[in-house]
């Protein structure tokens, strides 16, 4: 919430001299009303899958919202070995 106070108000306070160009940069485009920002409740901060230790059930929520998809299992079998499949598995393994 301080922080959409800061970029809000025109006025340099003291103890934001840290912030420097994206400070400005984000606060000229408020003043042209090409961004608009708005406050986040915290329950809805994506970023928290990065920050906290979460339960399993919150972090596939975030995940999601991340639109991150999990990568299947492969999982199959060999159905029928020929020489040619025997031979190109077993091409570069040393023979003992």
């Amino acid at each position: 919430m301080s922080a959409i106070a800061i970029a809000n108000n025109p006025v340099l306070h003291a103890r934001t001299k840290h912030i420097e160009i994206d400070h400005h940069f984000v606060r000229d485009h408020i003043q042209s009303q090409n961004i608009m920002l708005m406050p986040i409740s915290t329950v809805d901060q994506t970023a928290d899958i990065f920050t906290k230790p979460l339960s399993t059930t919150r972090f596939q929520q975030l995940r999601l919202k991340l639109t991150v998809q999990q990568e299947p299992f492969i999982c199959g079998e060999v159905s029928e070995l020929t020489s040619t499949t025997v031979h190109s598995l077993t091409a570069n393994k040393p023979i003992a």
